[in-house]
């Protein structure tokens, strides 16, 4: 099914530059390489990547999807039941701890 020439093995890569050419693009004009690298480092890295809506996540921009994914991940597994020692497929508090640093 994959090999070379198949158009869908690259479409995640196809839809990016196609969003970037007319979002940011096609709307400047550089006149140096180095310009168009620090503009469009600047619009990948602070505004597509953090702020910018994706459909994939309903219409949310990843850091927020990112920070209700770990708040509710938190509250769930803070709710957890422990019953005689066990975790009973429950996270242990220093694997809580964990994921509060990598999600704050």
């Amino acid at each position: 099914m994959n090999g070379v020439g198949t158009w869908y093995d690259n479409a995640p890569m196809e839809s990016f530059f196609g969003t970037l050419k007319s979002e940011r693009v096609h709307h400047c004009s550089y006149q140096t390489r180095e310009e168009a690298r620090t503009d469009l480092f600047f619009y990948i890295e602070v505004f597509y990547n953090r702020r910018r809506l994706h459909s994939a996540l309903g219409y949310v921009s990843p850091e927020a999807f990112e920070k209700a994914h770990c708040q509710q991940s938190e509250y769930a597994l803070t709710l957890c039941p422990q019953k005689q020692g066990k975790t009973n497929g429950c996270i242990s508090g220093g694997a809580l701890l964990a994921l509060t640093r990598l999600c704050s």
